[in-house]
């Protein structure tokens, strides 16, 4: 992985290593969320994997709408490349929760989840991070109104909402600036990331503020996006390509820094907050690189069609997730107290997840996304 880069712009040999690293961050994801068992042994910094997601949202996004741009049509093109791959799952999920569940359940769904019932406008509106900000919390955990737990079913979604939103914003800056003001547009921009957090830090905010604001968390997008810019650029490609060892470096110090001085590897730790999300994100820029970098291990390793597979159905299999987790854990456990050893039974309870995870997305995608594709995007062959 550390000899001497040599980036490729091969358009198949990125979109194959690209596709793997949305399988890695998935596999973190999923990891963190559906097996917390294992949270001393590796798992508990699965939760870096959302920062891998927006740093390659950023990096995807970038690219499809600089090699577009010069095309006629390329706006619409763009909205329907989101559209594809993007909001079926999404919509199908509040589809079911909001308006099927309830019929059927009744009484029962709303008392336990009233209060997100009368606030699903900011789901269908995919502005569920911005309620999380003006609440100040999320939405389960506040203690006077709602000590019900079970209202954390679908936190996981400010994070669709806001890769839509940073779609948006990259949209407008691309349109507005040449790539050379870009790059400055988008250092600024993490520099004030960096900013607001570190205000909302001192302020005495929830972290959950910090994490889920659209303006906090635009660092990493925009580095994806930065690297985009740079790597078309022969002479910018090459300062990247020295960079991207010593970046790696620094920022891994910086984390490991972060996790031994504090003893916490959390993303609420104040100091990932303000500045280790960025340094992360950094990191990940540098993994990047070296993912697009010929006969690099790492691109190799995300070539497989393990990350391939998952890095294909990543939208999807996080879309359904947490909600499936959440529900079916206390379930298996009910039915497998015959495991005496509380380890062994919280890994085979999260396996079961898993499994459930995997069996529901791909009916998801095979009998109503793939549908939904063909009937409303009027393609006969796509690929998410």
């Amino acid at each position: 992985m550390l000899h001497p880069l040599q980036i490729s712009v091969n358009p198949q040999t990125s979109n194959t290593s690209v596709q793997g690293l949305k399988g890695m961050a998935i596999l973190m994801i999923l990891l963190y969320h559906c097996f917390p068992s294992l949270y001393k042994v590796g798992t508990g910094i699965g939760w870096m994997g959302v920062d891998l997601r927006l740093v390659l949202t950023g990096f995807i996004l970038t690219s499809f709408l600089l090699d577009a741009k010069a095309k006629s049509g390329y706006l619409k093109k763009y909205l329907y490349q989101r559209a594809k791959a993007s909001v079926f799952s999404y919509f199908i999920l509040l589809f079911i929760f909001f308006l099927i569940v309830p019929f059927i359940a009744g009484a029962i769904w709303m008392n336990q989840y009233s209060f997100l019932y009368k606030n699903q406008a900011w789901y269908w509106l995919y502005i569920p991070n911005w309620w999380v900000t003006l609440l100040g919390h999320w939405p389960g955990i506040e203690p006077n109104l709602h000590p019900n737990l079970d209202l954390r079913i679908l936190d996981h979604l400010w994070l669709p909402a806001a890769e839509e939103q940073f779609c948006i914003i990259l949209l407008i800056l691309i349109i507005a600036f040449r790539e050379r003001i870009l790059v400055f547009v988008f250092i600024y921009l993490i520099i004030q990331s960096v900013v607001i957090r570190n205000i909302f830090i001192n302020q005495g905010l929830s972290y959950a503020v910090s994490y889920v604001f659209t303006f906090a968390r635009l660092d990493a997008p925009v580095i994806g996006a930065l690297i985009a810019v740079l790597i078309r650029n022969e002479n910018h490609k090459k300062i990247l390509e020295k960079a991207a060892l010593p970046t790696a470096i620094i920022t891994f110090a910086g984390i490991a820094g972060i996790i031994i001085l504090t003893k916490s590897i959390t993303l609420m730790n104040p100091y990932f907050i303000r500045i280790g999300y960025t340094l992360i994100a950094l990191a990940f820029g540098s993994a990047l690189l070296y993912a697009l970098s010929t006969g690099s291990r790492l691109g190799k390793v995300m070539q497989t069609k393990f990350f391939q597979w998952l890095g294909r159905h990543s939208y999807r299999l996080y879309t359904y997730h947490w909600i499936l987790y959440l529900l079916l854990f206390p379930v298996f456990s009910r039915h497998l107290q015959v495991i005496s050893n509380l380890t062994l039974r919280g890994v085979v309870i999260s396996t079961l997840c898993i499994i459930a995870i995997l069996t529901v997305s791909l009916i998801s995608w095979y009998m109503l996304e793939r549908f939904l594709s063909v009937r409303i995007l009027k393609k006969k062959k796509l690929v998410l």
